[in-house]
Parts: C-alpha cells; structure tokens; sequence
C-alpha cells in the first residue's frame, strides 16, 4: 500500500474512533426530540433525589406478629383458597 494509502486510512482510523469516543460523552437527552426526550416528557427535578445513607437503619416496627390462632386461621384460610383453585382449574 502507497504511503498516502496509509495515511489516509490512519486519518480515516483517527476519524471514526474519535467520533465514537465523542458520542460517550453527548448527553442525549437533551437533544431534540428525534434522539432525545419526547416533547410531552414531564421536566425533570431541579436537584436530584436524596439516597440513604449506608448506615441508616429502617425504623423499629410497630405492628406485632400474629398469635398461633390468627396463624392457624390464615393457614386455614389458604388451604381453603388453594382447594377452590384447584377445583376450577379442573373445570377449564
């Protein structure tokens, strides 16, 4: 290959992959809306949302764990849920 050949081809090299790395850096979303947002979008937050920190517990429960007869009588209830499911599956 002749000498421009190849300088042509390293330019057209240096080209495409300096191209590709700028697209990573073009924030889409604020194009027009073609590439980027539809007009109707709702506008986004002015400040972004507050995470959690790391440390953060969750707060101490307040409801209390059922009793062995609501226990019993929820387990009731669900087996009772789960023989009428059976029975309709059959009928389809």
């Amino acid at each position: 290959m002749p000498k421009t050949g190849r300088a042509l081809l390293s330019i057209a090299c240096l080209a495409i992959a300096t191209l590709s790395l700028s697209g990573c850096s073009l924030p889409l979303a604020d194009l027009p809306s073609p590439m980027g947002l539809p007009a109707d979008a709702p506008a986004r937050p002015s400040a972004p949302p507050d995470y959690p920190s790391v440390n953060d517990q969750a707060p101490v429960r307040q409801d209390t764990t059922l009793s062995d007869d609501e226990r019993k009588r929820l387990e009731k209830e669900l087996e009772l849920a789960r023989e009428r499911q059976k029975g309709t599956s059959r009928q389809n």
